[in-house]
């Protein structure tokens, strides 16, 4: 027996140990990495070796957190898109806060700068909002398009939230049907959402919605039963809703409202619908997109859309061939000259420029249009160099013209023609000395006459392009400048952000911090320093042009 058992065993083994040899090559217990599909010409050298770690010191890998959401939205990358990482580096709650401080701005570069950042795709900045404000960041965003009057972005931002989140975002959507003249549609999500909630912002909206459909009664006890829940949850009622409820049941009410409480786009149309006009002064300080849905409701009065019109292309929201239009189509109904400071006064005098037999003429009537607008501080010269642009651009200059040749330079200047601007400047040999350091801004070197400048603005700004200073010119400013104090400051948060912003090359936080260093009430800031900060920066991260372009701007409004 134990002969057999040995003779057994000694045949097995050998079999057992060749069943457990592998079949092929050998199997990789890590699945390699995939080739790719184009591999380059040259391989680059191998990585070095990591260093070893220091004894009794333990390394551990943590994973990256995923990118926080709110940053959605089927959106189509603009010309000049900011980098899908442009939100690299920055918390979310920070990235919050400068997006609800962001001012409509009357610059156009920061506008186009702003508009880019918004629309451009990519990653949201780091983190989460708590329970119940899931949607801030989206809702943030969208408010900011729809300022600029990007509604179409607007929906798909909306869109692309989480279909239990998307009901907090409504309100947006249908400020954004009434922008775009879509009352009907806007009044049917109201219809369906106070069905669901029955607060005073639905309850609100729901009135505006039967004024502009003419429910007189159903507005009326509306009224009733808002100004009682606004009581009780001690909100502070808006009496221009009142006054267009009263209008509308032909008691006596206001012509004209010179103050809103709770702004929105369907009041705005409301009134219109009542036949009650704003007050100039009110519509010179309206948000850009309540200023847009004035613009576009044919039922407001004449003057008014066209002063809305204004303030909406100023703040970036309209685009100025759409002024235009609307000059055009109101010069009709301007009898003889009126005030300057009316918006039909200046519709006339756009039309004539259209009319007038001479270059001479054409060019007398452009800059006599031009100095219909506001002070230049106000934005009144950049909104006006863009509506005359086209025209400028239909003469030639020659000598005959050098009187006017200042004036058409800074007109284009601040348009950002700059080439046309340059074949006006040799025209006038006097006072072209800041219109030529102010071109030298965006086109160094082009102009070899570039004079020394005694202007604090003008160093600033060449001083954060990186342009060569000559140590003397430092003796050239005014005295005041060295011991007097200078203009207002910006908020001191944003400008100690900025400057950490630019130097870790946080892009999308640059770009804001910038705008509220910059323009912090919307106007371009007086102060020098503030300017200098905020060119500076958006040219440390990669935002040349739109330095440039800034700078231009406030060169000239200063």
């Amino acid at each position: 027996m134990r002969v057999l058992l040995s003779a057994a065993l000694a045949a097995w083994l050998p079999l057992a140990a060749a069943a457990q040899q592998p079949v092929g090559p050998p199997i990789p217990l890590l699945t390699p990495p995939s080739a790719p599909e184009n591999p380059p010409a040259t391989s680059l050298p191998a990585s070095p070796p990591p260093e070893p770690a220091e004894p009794g010191r333990t390394i551990t890998a943590e994973p990256l957190a995923p990118p926080g959401p709110g940053w959605s939205g089927d959106l189509s990358p603009p010309a000049g898109a900011l980098p899908s990482d442009l939100w690299r580096g920055t918390p979310r709650p920070l990235a919050e806060t400068l997006l609800a401080l962001l001012p409509d701005t009357t610059s156009p570069a920061l506008q186009a700068l702003v508009r880019r950042l918004l629309l451009s795709p990519g990653a949201a900045p780091a983190g989460t909002d708590p329970p119940g404000a899931e949607t801030r960041l989206a809702g943030l965003r969208a408010a900011a398009l729809l300022r600029l009057g990007e509604a179409d972005a607007v929906r798909k931002i909306i869109a692309a939230a989480p279909d239990k989140q998307r009901s907090a975002l409504q309100p947006l959507l249908i400020e954004a049907d009434a922008v775009e003249g879509r009352a009907d549609a806007a009044c049917d999500k109201v219809a369906a959402a106070i069905r669901q909630d029955q607060s005073v912002f639905w309850q609100r909206a729901l009135v505006e919605c039967q004024v502009l459909r003419a429910e007189t009664e159903k507005a009326t006890l509306g009224l009733q039963l808002l100004v009682e829940q606004e009581r009780a949850a001690r909100v502070e009622p808006e009496h221009a809703l009142a006054i267009a409820v009263a209008a509308l049941a032909g008691h006596s009410a206001p012509p004209t409202v010179d103050k809103l409480d709770h702004a929105d786009p369907l009041l705005i149309c409301a009134l219109a619908a009542a036949k009650r006009r704003l007050a100039p002064a009110l519509v010179a300080t309206l948000r850009a997109d309540l200023a847009l849905t004035l613009a576009r409701d044919e039922q407001a009065d004449p003057e008014s859309r066209l002063l809305a019109a204004e303030r909406a292309a100023a703040l970036g929201a309209m685009p100025p061939r759409q002024l235009r239009d609307l000059y055009t189509s109101a010069a009709s109904e301007v009898p003889a000259p009126g005030r300057g400071d009316s918006g039909l006064e200046r519709a006339r005098r756009f039309a004539a420029i259209g009319t007038a037999d001479t270059a001479a003429e054409r060019l007398a009537d452009i800059t006599a249009f031009a100095d219909l607008f506001p002070a230049r501080e106000d934005g009144g010269l950049l909104l006006a160099a863009r509506l005359v642009a086209p025209e400028l651009h239909k003469i030639s200059p020659n000598p005959g013209l050098a009187n006017a040749a200042p004036a058409a330079a800074r007109l284009l200047i601040a348009a950002g023609e700059y080439d046309a601007a340059a074949a006006w400047l040799p025209l006038e040999p006097k006072e072209g000395a800041e219109l030529r350091a102010a071109l030298a801004l965006a086109k160094p070197g082009a102009d070899k006459r570039e004079a020394e400048t005694k202007r604090p603005t003008l160093l600033a700004l060449r001083l954060a392009l990186g342009a060569a200073v000559a140590a003397e010119e430092w003796t050239h400013l005014p005295a005041a400048a060295w011991t007097a104090p200078g203009p207002p400051s910006p908020p001191l948060a944003p400008w100690l952000d900025l400057a950490d912003a630019a130097a870790a090359k946080r892009v999308a936080e640059t770009a804001l911090a910038a705008v509220l260093v910059a323009a912090p009430q919307g106007t371009i800031a007086k102060d020098p320093a503030a300017l200098y900060a905020a060119v500076k920066a958006l040219d440390r991260v990669g935002l040349a042009a739109d330095a440039r372009a800034f700078a231009v701007e406030a060169a000239l409004v200063r």
